[in-house]
């Protein structure tokens, strides 16, 4: 085999099957992530368990809590609102008489 034949295999190889090596990552980080991938949530799959990381990381399991919180505030705001007419003594309106006298 020549070398130009060894290279294209390697660069098939690697192109069929990529994959993410960190080189500079702390043990306690290492074994973390480890530990975090063998859960059953992600059943040893290291790339789904990056990709959750990194959305997470990016917003957007946050944007999307943020944006229940300002549901449930708004909703707490109105609960508010109705308790505070519900709980005003509403006071009968007088009632005027055909005789002109007033009834409450």
């Amino acid at each position: 085999m020549t070398n130009d034949k060894i290279t294209n295999d390697l660069v098939e190889r690697i192109k069929k099957r990529p994959d993410l090596v960190i080189s500079r990552l702390p043990k306690n980080t290492k074994d973390r992530f480890l530990e975090m991938c063998n859960d059953d949530d992600f059943c040893d799959d290291r790339g789904m368990l990056l990709k959750y990381l990194i959305d997470f990381h990016d917003g957007i399991l946050v944007g999307s809590n943020e944006k229940l919180i300002e549901n449930v505030e708004l909703l707490n705001k109105k609960v508010f609102h109705i308790e505070e007419r519900l709980n005003k003594k509403q006071e009968p309106k007088p009632i005027t008489r055909l005789d002109g006298s007033m009834k409450r």
